[in-house]
């Protein structure tokens, strides 16, 4: 529940910043909306491979896997 919690935050974030990438014609508020949508993509990939890594671990040391 929670993967897909966060994955959806995370799309429904993408959309609207590259909605408000794509109608602005500020080139200041277009680097924020860019520095942002970069972040948001970085992090979804370390956020998820980090937890993952961490829950594998984990799993490993109680036996389950």
């Amino acid at each position: 529940g929670a993967f897909k919690t966060g994955i959806t935050m995370t799309i429904t974030t993408l959309v609207a910043l590259t909605t408000g990438y794509f109608i602005t014609d500020s080139l200041v508020l277009r680097g924020i909306f860019l520095i942002i949508i970069i972040a948001l993509i970085v992090d979804l990939f370390t956020t998820w491979f980090m937890n993952t890594s961490i829950l594998i671990r984990y799993c490993k040391k109680k036996g389950i896997l």
